[in-house]
């Protein structure tokens, strides 16, 4: 009880450490919260290390969590921390233990590197068994340039020194060449089998989106990066729609379902403030708002003619320009 808790501060620069231990710890601590409805700090630090600076930064990503998965997690006071609200079905992974350690493992192998790399000693540690739910996703080929480009980019974040800035030639989107970025490196995410950077970039003063494989060459080390930063909560979240940032509001868009996919569509969060309606004859509709509709409309083309955007006009116009370049894409040639 002798700590002095005042001199917590607000940051969240991550070390060198690995990724499973960064996991592990989590796992732990969620669990230990479940079980008993509080942790000390001093138990964290005996069989963790790290320091107050690590305990502070693990809690607020759990907070994170929680904000979607159903509990609270109250401020640290005299070396303590509560669970002050949660769903009580989280409290089965309490006894799901070994059958939720043997899942992350099978995740790492099913997503492969570099995922696998990153929580290895999970992998190797997890209990023996069969999982139920399997994923599958695209994986790195080793040596690709994709792959290249990551192992870059991972070397300037967790470099011993301190997290470095990358330089790089990026290709946008609506770019005549490719352009030159300084960026400081805080993750990479996967979307729709696509990997993304997201960093500050400092020559812009903003936070951006980087896709990997519109990265010309390979990146290069540009100095210690010199601020902490928080990433922002619009890129911290786990939206599989809207993660792509634009300029100006969002729009709202709509999507309707056939009956043949309508419950599959809604039974998942693709967005965490998406609404759902149901609609006569097992159709189904999902709105969610987005910065870029036409991120909306390629996911909804996915779902073949069981989808069709139907709010607002830009969007449809959007998707009905997309059907039919594609048809005009899949005509036949000429004899």
């Amino acid at each position: 009880m002798g700590q002095m808790w005042d001199d917590f501060d607000d940051g969240r620069r991550r070390d060198s450490s690995e990724a499973s231990e960064s996991v592990a710890r989590k796992i732990w601590l969620l669990m230990e919260l479940l079980r008993h409805r509080q942790v000390r700090y001093t138990e964290y630090e005996a069989l963790h290390g790290g320091g107050k600076r690590s305990f502070q930064r693990d809690l607020q990503q759990l907070r994170t969590i929680g904000k979607t998965a159903g509990f609270t997690i109250s401020p640290i006071k005299d070396g303590l921390v509560r669970l002050t609200s949660y769903d009580t079905a989280l409290r089965r992974l309490d006894d799901a233990r070994p059958p939720l350690l043997r899942l992350l493992a099978e995740l790492a192998r099913t997503l492969g590197e570099p995922i696998q790399g990153e929580i290895g000693a999970i992998v190797d540690g997890a209990p023996e068994g069969e999982v139920f739910l399997h994923v599958q996703a695209p994986k790195l080929v080793e040596g690709s340039q994709v792959a290249k480009v990551y192992e870059k980019l991972k070397d300037a974040w967790a470099s011993p020194a301190g997290r470095a800035s990358v330089r790089f030639r990026y290709r946008g989107a609506n770019a005549a060449a490719p352009e030159e970025r300084v960026v400081d490196p805080y993750r990479v995410i996967v979307r729709s089998g696509r990997y993304y950077l997201s960093g500050y970039d400092l020559k812009r003063r903003d936070w951006r989106l980087f896709a990997l494989d519109a990265i010309v060459g390979l990146p290069t080390r540009a100095g210690t990066v010199r601020t902490d930063r928080k990433i922002p909560e619009q890129q911290e979240n786990a939206d599989v729609l809207g993660f792509i940032k634009g300029p100006g509001r969002e729009a709202a868009v709509t999507v309707e379902f056939s009956p043949k996919v309508a419950a599959s569509a809604t039974s998942r969060i693709w967005r965490h403030d998406q609404k759902v309606e149901k609609l006569p004859g097992g159709r189904a509709r999902i709105t969610v708002p987005v910065a870029d509709p036409e991120e909306v409309v390629r996911w909804a083309f996915g779902f073949g003619a069981d989808a069709r955007i139907v709010a607002p006009a830009s969007a449809v116009k959007a998707a009905r320009d997309l059907a039919r370049s594609l048809v005009k894409a899949h005509e036949p040639p000429a004899e």
